[in-house]
């Protein structure tokens, strides 16, 4: 079975993920940028503005977080955003379902 790695820089933030292999041979690792660790403080600040939760977040926040950036973002953007938003959800151990219909007929909507 492989298993998760996460670096983590002093400020908290996951700044590296990698998947390590029974003998402790990395198969893949993704570092994240500066632009990419933001990408979740920006939701944390829509929910905290907004009243809703974070963390674990409900397709239906992560649905209208995407609605609201739609109005001055690009569509990578968004796409960029959920994917921060799911890996972050991992990383503290809760599920988020980014293939949940709320969330994917907005995407289609919006695209």
């Amino acid at each position: 079975m492989n298993k998760v790695v996460v670096g983590i820089d002093i400020g908290g933030t996951i700044t590296k993920i990698g998947l390590i292999n029974k003998g402790g041979n990395c198969i893949s690792k993704t570092s994240f940028r500066t632009k990419e660790n933001s990408d979740f403080n920006d939701f944390v600040l829509f929910c905290t503005t907004h009243r809703m939760k974070s963390m674990p977040s409900e397709p239906k926040v992560v649905s209208l977080y995407l609605t609201h950036l739609s109005k001055k973002s690009k569509f990578s953007t968004l796409r960029r955003r959920l994917a921060s938003i799911n890996v972050m959800h991992k990383y503290k151990g809760h599920y988020l379902d980014v293939k949940h219909p709320i969330i994917v007929e907005n995407l289609l909507g919006i695209k």
